[in-house]
């Protein structure tokens, strides 16, 4: 059995894969047996082939979802502690060591933007406190496995906030955890979109979610306003 099992969901190009995955497997201790599990939205052999060549399992869920896709890994995982990151989020140097040591059942990092922005960065302060309204999937996510599986997992049939929503009923029935050190994560959606723009947007999701709006109209509102 493994010491520790990290779920990338992926949806990305073969370009993106190649930048990424190289910069977070160097940020690993080499001191713990841990795996890295790829899942895949869509069976793809060039996206596999990169996998394998770099030692990460790959599969594949057949759904471009991430909770679907998170869900899939989790049961593909040998470990008893799991963290879900995505390929864009830059995990601290020996982030491995750093999740096997952290007390509680759950957790996640703190949060800072490549390239850096005031404004963004203003937003990122907060996540070092344990306010379920700053949550995001960008900042990493651990669990032990009895935890995550006790929850159900991700709600597989969402397909926006998943994270916001199982780290809030993870902060509910656990001792959720925010280690000190920060996760990188990309700001390439900012650039595309606009800063303001997108911070406003994801600001006015999060109030759709605290105001019980179903999942396909937080969605049909990113849609609208997202590229």
């Amino acid at each position: 059995m493994k010491e520790l099992s990290i779920v990338i969901p992926f949806y990305d190009s073969g370009q993106v894969l190649s930048h990424f995955l190289p910069i977070i497997l160097s940020r690993l201790s080499d001191e713990l047996d841990v795996e890295l599990i790829l899942v895949d939205a869509f069976q793809r052999p060039d996206i596999e082939r990169k996998c394998n060549d770099r030692g990460v399992r790959y599969g594949y869920a057949d759904v471009a979802r991430r909770s679907v896709q998170m869900n899939f890994g989790a049961d593909l995982a040998t470990s008893n502690r799991f963290f879900f990151l995505h390929i864009d989020s830059i995990p601290p140097q020996n982030f491995d060591k750093l999740i096997m040591k952290a007390p509680g059942e759950s957790g996640c990092f703190r949060l800072a933007f490549d390239p850096p922005h005031w404004f963004l960065n203003a937003f990122a302060y907060f996540t070092r406190f344990n306010w379920a309204i700053a949550r995001g999937g960008d900042q990493g996510l651990f669990v032990d496995r009895d935890q995550f599986y006790a929850l159900d997992g991700f709600k597989s049939e969402w397909s926006i906030m998943e994270d916001i929503d199982i780290s809030v009923r993870l902060s509910r029935s656990g001792n959720f955890r925010i280690l000190p050190e920060e996760l990188i994560t990309s700001s390439r959606k900012y650039r595309e979109n606009g800063v303001y723009k997108l911070q406003t947007v994801f600001t006015v999701l999060t109030v759709m979610y605290w105001l019980g709006f179903s999942n396909r109209k937080i969605k049909r509102f990113y849609r609208k306003w997202i590229k």
